[in-house]
């Protein structure tokens, strides 16, 4: 895995001409204006974009496009070893880019002022460009399939699922915005919260998992296999992610608990509380988010060590290892030796860097 990571790295997160295609400007906007836009584009788009993609990154997705591929193309012998690292490279550059444009509009619709530990874009570009480079990212990473040289059937696949994904990240963002789970009974808050993390977080790793089986062509049960993979792995990926907030090392509030989004924390309250001591939580968390600042500080300290904590990263630990027992069970009945896979160790050594990389 070592030696994928750092060739990701040298070729992934990167936005620089080569792969936006600053040459093919004169096609698209003319000869006579091609080399002013160019200059002005370079600057109001695409160093922009370069600064935020250069932004330390977990390549999850990426990580998870190259062991997909792996797994699938011995099956069908599609892939030579280059070529695979070449399909990896290609996909998971897709990837990030959607997964980019997706960062770049939620820290807007969040107001939030960092992005891994460095200042928003649109904080440094003002908001109005930084809508306008998110939603390009977006048709941005489109553009790259047509490039791939994909056969006609698979090209097609490749983006229909790119536009499925998109419109449940879209779903899912629109849960995430739109409703407070805080003020939604117990069934209704939890079923909720489970929609929002698969639709958002999911539905891209579901899109990573199932481009390799596309790609090598495998049989349609591997695929769908894969595809679901990615779905639970993307919602235990959001599961951790989520209860690094309630971590005792970070001594911030909630954001999304005062904003009363849906996370892991009230799928799994859900599950652990009764009726009633669920509406005792409810009103918990209704006088944390109304106090002032230094009695939420409080609250929010005294619910870190509330024994629902404990319950919540258990059922997170519970949801990835099932995550894995239902692939490698689909996978058996082709005769995959997965004991004897580095690809499938690799994954299970991915899994264990999203579960230490939050909290």
């Amino acid at each position: 895995m070592n030696n994928i990571d750092l060739d990701f790295k040298k070729k992934l997160t990167k936005v620089d001409d080569s792969l936006i295609g600053l040459d093919e400007l004169s096609s698209l906007l003319g000869s006579e204006i091609s080399k002013f836009c160019s200059e002005e584009l370079n600057e109001v788009i695409f160093k922009p974009i370069q600064k935020f993609s250069n932004k330390s990154s977990n390549l999850f997705r990426a990580r998870l496009v190259a062991l997909s591929i792996s797994l699938c193309s011995d099956k069908t012998l599609v892939f030579t070893k280059q070529y695979q690292k070449e399909m990896s490279v290609r996909f998971s550059n897709l990837l990030e880019a959607l997964h980019g444009g997706s960062l770049i509009i939620d820290d807007i619709q969040d107001g939030a002022l960092t992005r891994r530990g460095k200042p928003s874009l649109h904080t440094e570009i003002g908001v109005p460009l930084a809508i306008n480079s998110g939603n390009w990212l977006y048709f941005w990473a489109l553009s790259l399939i047509e490039k791939m040289e994909l056969e006609p059937r698979i090209e097609l696949a490749v983006n229909r699922l790119c536009h499925q994904a998109m419109i449940k990240g879209h779903f899912g963002q629109a849960l995430d915005l739109g409703v407070r789970v805080d003020e939604l009974s117990q069934d209704r808050a939890r079923e909720l919260s489970i929609s929002a993390l698969k639709l958002k977080t999911g539905a891209l790793m579901s899109l990573a998992t199932e481009l390799g089986a596309v790609a090598c062509g495998v049989h349609p049960e591997v695929r769908e296999a894969l595809k679901n993979f990615g779905l639970n792995f993307g919602y235990a990926l959001q599961s951790f992610n989520d209860l690094g907030e309630y971590s005792l090392k970070n001594d911030q509030i909630s954001q999304d608990l005062l904003l009363g989004r849906p996370t892991w924390i009230w799928i799994c309250a859900g599950e652990y509380f009764s009726a009633s001591e669920y509406l005792k939580f409810q009103k918990q968390v209704s006088v944390l988010v109304k106090a002032k600042t230094n009695v939420q500080k409080e609250l929010m300290l005294d619910l870190k060590n509330h024994p629902l904590i404990e319950f919540s990263k258990a059922q997170a630990k519970k949801l990835m290892s099932e995550t894995f027992d239902q692939l490698s069970s689909h996978l058996l009945k082709f005769d995959y030796e997965l004991n004897q896979r580095t690809d499938w160790k690799e994954l299970q050594q991915l899994a264990q860097k999203v579960m230490g990389a939050y909290g």
